[in-house]
């Protein structure tokens, strides 16, 4: 097995993100929606991002549209709850391991961060 390396996530702008996105490279992607979550200051544009890349072609960038969910959860402290948990309770049926292992760490984050902040908020 391969050593694996850390790289932190590059803090991009809204604008490069949404760039990002729409040019739909899965190795760009991947760190944009991630880039969203930790940096954009803004949850639900952040949650928003999220949801639409859920269902992408590749597994890395669905993995971390879910990973983004848990990380929205813990640093904004809300979050559509019971969309996010419906959502990633489907991907813990999907067709990749590692996405399926990737929702059920956001399920558990989503239902424990949530829960603890007392924000259980819906959508707009």
């Amino acid at each position: 097995m391969a050593d694996l390396v850390y790289e932190p996530i590059r803090r991009m702008s809204k604008r490069e993100i949404a760039s990002i996105v729409r040019e739909d490279v899965p190795e760009r992607v991947w760190e944009a929606v991630l880039s969203a979550a930790l940096y954009s200051g803004d949850g639900q544009w952040a949650e928003k991002l999220a949801y639409k890349l859920i269902d992408h072609r590749d597994a890395l960038v669905r993995g971390n549209a879910m990973l983004s969910l848990s990380h929205i959860a813990r640093i904004h402290g809300t979050i559509d709850r019971s969309r996010a948990i419906d959502i990633l309770r489907v991907a813990l049926n999907d067709r990749d391991e590692s996405v399926r292992r990737q929702a059920a760490d956001a399920l558990e984050d989503v239902q424990h961060f949530i829960k603890r902040s007392g924000k259980w908020i819906g959508s707009d």
